[in-house]
C-alpha cells in the first residue's frame, strides 16, 4: 500500500509581512502538521550561491528546491507548512499557495524594527508595494491566494484552505500606499537614518 500525499501549504511573501507568524500559529491549530522553514535552511545547509556586492549571501535556489523535497519525500506527516520569501521562487508539486502581504506603513515599522538597511528597506517595500512574491509565485504555481496578515480572518481563511475548502480571492493593490509613503516620509525612505 502506498503512502497517501501530505496536503502542502507554501506561505510565502515579502520579508516582515508575517510568515512565520502565521506558519507558527497554523502548524499549532493542525494536528501532526510539519513547519518547514525555508530561511533556516538556507542557514543551517550554508545554501549559498555568491556573496553581493554589499556582502549579502545570495541563497543557492536549486539546493533549496531541491532539500525541501526531500523532506516532503521523507514525511509521514498529513500536512507540511513551508515558509519563507525564497520558495516564491521555484514551484512545489502539488502545494497550495498563500502569499502574505501587509500594507507599507506596517511592513515599514517591522523592517525598522529589525535593523534593515535604508536600501533594503525600500527594496521590500517596492517589492511588496509591487507584488513581486505574489507575481513569483502565480508564475511558478499558476493558483496562489493573497491575504493581508493583519486581517482578523486570515488566519481562519489559511485554516480552511489547509483543510481542503476553497476561498475567495482576494485583490490586494498597495501600489497607492507605496506613493503615499513616498510622498510623505521621503526623506526617511529615501535618505535619512532611522530613528532610535
Amino acid at each position: 500500500m502506498t503512502a497517501s500525499m501530505p496536503k502542502i501549504i507554501v506561505i510565502t511573501g515579502t520579508p516582515g509581512t508575517g510568515k512565520t507568524t502565521i506558519a507558527e500559529r497554523l502548524k499549532r491549530k493542525i494536528n501532526g502538521a510539519v513547519l518547514i522553514r525555508a530561511t533556516d535552511l538556507v542557514n543551517k545547509k550554508r545554501f549559498y550561491s555568491k556573496v553581493d556586492k554589499d556582502g549579502v549571501k545570495v541563497a543557492d535556489i536549486q539546493k533549496l528546491r531541491k532539500e525541501i523535497v526531500g523532506k516532503i519525500k521523507k514525511s509521514d506527516s498529513p500536512i507540511i507548512i513551508i515558509e519563507g520569501h525564497l520558495v516564491c521562487e521555484f514551484k512545489i508539486k502539488g502545494a497550495k499557495v498563500i502569499v502574505l502581504r501587509a500594507h507599507l506603513n506596517t511592513l515599514l515599522k517591522r523592517l525598522r524594527r529589525r535593523g534593515y538597511s535604508l536600501e533594503k528597506i525600500r527594496d521590500n517595500l517596492v517589492s511588496e508595494a509591487t507584488d513581486y512574491c505574489g507575481i513569483t509565485a502565480a508564475e511558478n504555481y499558476g493558483d496562489v491566494y493573497e491575504f493581508l496578515s493583519d486581517d482578523r480572518r486570515t488566519m481562519k481563511y489559511i485554516i480552511a484552505l489547509a483543510k481542503g475548502a476553497k476561498q475567495k480571492k482576494q485583490n490586494i493593490n498597495l501600489m497607492q500606499e507605496l506613493q503615499t509613503l513616498l510622498k510623505r516620509d521621503r526623506e526617511y525612505v529615501l535618505y535619512s537614518n532611522p530613528e532610535k
